[in-house]
């Protein structure tokens, strides 16, 4: 006998409109292949320091080289 699979779509609901903050259309629009790279896209943007409360002296010297201050 099998089994028949189904995605979690409350758990995946939450994570778009909750932590990604999507809209409904969008997220229906997306197969599921887009969302778990969105997840994963996600994931990696966190892990680089991205919203942390806390910023270390080398995240900061990344920022730095990465957006430097340009006079007009």
């Amino acid at each position: 006998m099998q089994t028949e699979r189904t995605l979690p779509w409350q758990a995946m609901q939450r994570l778009a409109y909750g932590v990604l903050r999507m809209a409904p259309d969008h997220f229906w629009a997306m197969t599921y292949p887009e969302f778990v790279i969105l997840l994963e896209g996600a994931q990696g943007y966190i892990n680089e320091g991205v919203g942390q409360s806390t910023c270390t002296r080398e995240r900061l010297e990344h920022l730095l080289k990465e957006f430097p201050d340009k006079k007009a």
